[in-house]
């Protein structure tokens, strides 16, 4: 596809023209618990001025990096039928795909965005992201108009501010990956003392995001128009350097899931706004995504994304594929 495709058609009015997925790469919830929330004012104002729960749920069987990444962009889960068929962590050989390993070209919500003409990034930072590169940037039929991998967060960050340059791109959906707590936790375990590495990789993810606020609070047009999505792939913590293996433990399986747009201004419990249609597992992992209400989990993320812009499902997602995750109340148009 061309570099700036032509311009949609306006959003649909409560959509939103940009869309920015946040994926933070080994964020355990209690993480979020344990500082002080002056110390995390940016998580503490996706909180505050959002909808969001920190009991959202991985993979049913994975708790690593691929197969919930795979999840979370192209709406879900690992293994079944309907499943996205990609099991392994690994990186990738090159020019390895979805088609070539599991026989599906599997589609994302790039696939959606660009049938649409709007422009989209993945901003990613390891190398096992080429996964998505390799499946999707392929010849004339590039799904993603901008791919990066960058582990400088001020250059991720400049490149995020850059899709939402609405001469450029009057609608876009950016992507974007943050590794620092994952990395913090291999080397040096899921540490929830106050201070350790692993909370102090994850107060720099805060004053990142801190950036992001910033630059948001200063262009208020682009503000107005711009929705964030922000959750993760895995806990971590059991073992101490590790959640590979032991995905049923909640302190690996268990993460957050956050909502936020400009139109909010107080604090709203996803589980509250979406009674009846997701349930609170409290701390176990549903042994079925077939029986029963489900927890809210990171796939939902994909599907989500495409309905905060007013867009149509990923074809062929099972995971949020009628776009019933709520992020605000609704309004009943009656007089109580």
């Amino acid at each position: 596809m061309p570099a700036q495709a032509e311009p949609a058609e306006a959003a649909a009015a409560g959509t939103y023209d940009h869309v920015i997925l946040i994926s933070v790469d080994g964020l355990r919830s209690d993480a979020l618990l344990v500082e002080k929330s002056h110390e995390l004012p940016s998580f503490q104002r996706l909180a505050e001025q959002g909808a969001s729960t920190l009991n959202a749920r991985t993979d049913s069987v994975y708790t690593y990096t691929l197969p919930n990444h795979v999840g979370m962009l192209s709406g879900r889960i690992a293994t079944g039928p309907d499943g996205h068929g990609w099991f392994t962590n690994a990186t990738p050989k090159p020019h390895e795909s979805f088609l070539e390993r599991t026989g599906s070209q599997l589609e994302g919500i790039f696939h959606v965005t660009s049938e649409a003409g709007v422009a989209d990034a993945m901003i990613a930072s390891k190398p096992k992201f080429s996964l998505f590169r390799q499946s999707w940037n392929v010849g004339d039929e590039a799904m993603i108009d901008l791919w990066m991998k960058e582990t400088d967060t001020h250059k991720q960050l400049q490149a995020t501010f850059d899709m939402l340059d609405a001469q450029r791109h009057p609608r876009s959906l950016v992507f974007l990956h943050l590794r620092a707590p994952d990395d913090a936790g291999h080397d040096h375990g899921w540490n929830l003392t106050p201070k350790s590495e692993y909370l102090t990789a994850v107060a720099a993810v805060d004053e990142l995001l801190g950036k992001l606020f910033a630059f948001l609070d200063a262009h208020e047009s682009i503000k107005a128009r711009t929705a964030i999505v922000l959750t993760s792939d895995h806990g971590g913590g059991i073992p101490h350097k590790n959640h590979h293996g032991y995905g049923l433990h909640w302190v690996n399986y268990m993460v957050p899931f956050f909502v936020w747009t400009p139109d909010m201004t107080e604090a709203q419990d996803l589980y509250a706004i979406n009674e009846g249609q997701y349930l609170d597992p409290g701390i176990v992992m549903p042994k079925s995504i077939h029986i029963g209400p489900q927890p809210i989990r990171n796939s939902d993320a994909a599907n989500l994304c495409l309905a905060l812009m007013g867009l149509p499902s990923v074809p062929g997602s099972t995971i949020n594929q009628y776009q019933q995750l709520r992020w605000e109340i609704e309004e009943t148009g009656q007089d109580e």
